[in-house]
């Protein structure tokens, strides 16, 4: 077993069956700040089965939602929030 209190460097994200593997940068990058939701790229973008869900655990984690859910003209119906960096990270359900 790893202790990741100390000096943590990588970490693995879970939900709903899928894994993000995440792990320090020696150099930081700077969040893109300056969007048009819906219209410009994001920080990363992540499929999910149910928005409802994740939006109510997201809203009761107190998560900086800044948009949505809101259906897309391509069919995903996506919310977006700020990670504690000033990441824009876009989840979307795609059926």
């Amino acid at each position: 077993e790893v202790d990741w209190s100390v000096n943590p460097t990588f970490l693995i994200c879970q939900r709903e069956g899928a894994a993000v593997m995440l792990k320090l940068a020696k150099t930081a990058s700077s969040p893109m700040r300056d969007h048009t939701p819906g219209l410009d790229l994001m920080d990363a973008y992540f499929w999910v089965r149910d928005i409802g869900a994740l939006e109510e655990d997201l809203k009761a984690r107190g998560a900086p939602i800044i948009e949505g859910p809101v259906k897309r003209e391509y069919g995903c119906t996506e919310l977006a929030v700020h990670d504690p960096d000033g990441r824009r990270l876009v989840f979307g359900f795609c059926p």
